[in-house]
């Protein structure tokens, strides 16, 4: 676990100098002035490095579970874990959806949309995640019309 800590963020490093990425930010980045929880989705092996690279100079921890890319045949999105949703409550943190899209492999651009923040203290956690889940595929949508607006696929 140890060697992985270490050698995956090099490898993260080398990997985007040698690959060079372009990223394409759809909207502002929502910085929150008492914390926030931001939250996105992971369809590549680049959305994490992204949102790291995107927040760094304002965020102490990002956290997420590995292994989210892994979705069923016609979905957008893996399993989110609801556990931002917790942590958020339990804070009373600002949740802040981030959806990420990557061309693929050939154009290797990267599109980036930072959802509207909202609170969760006043909802379920079902609530919470719906909400979560509908600023994600919208985002998500928005990301896709890009793309094609600008032949990106």
């Amino acid at each position: 676990m140890i060697i992985y800590k270490i050698l995956h963020p090099i490898s993260l490093k080398i990997s985007r100098k040698i690959h060079g990425k372009t990223l394409h930010i759809l909207s502002e980045i929502p910085m929150e002035r008492d914390g926030a929880i931001y939250m996105a989705n992971h369809s590549c092996r680049w959305d994490v490095p992204v949102a790291v690279d995107l927040l760094k100079s304002h965020t102490y921890v990002l956290a997420g579970k590995q292994g989210t890319t892994r979705r069923k045949e016609g979905q957008e999105f893996g399993n989110f874990d609801r556990s931002f949703i917790v942590l958020a409550k339990k804070t009373n943190s600002v949740v802040c959806p981030i959806t990420v899209l990557w061309t693929g492999c050939k154009r290797n651009k990267i599109v980036v949309n930072f959802g509207k923040a909202f609170y969760v203290e006043e909802m379920t956690e079902d609530e919470a995640m719906e909400k979560f889940m509908k600023i994600q595929r919208e985002g998500l949508e928005e990301n896709k019309r890009y793309m094609e607006k600008r032949d990106m696929r």
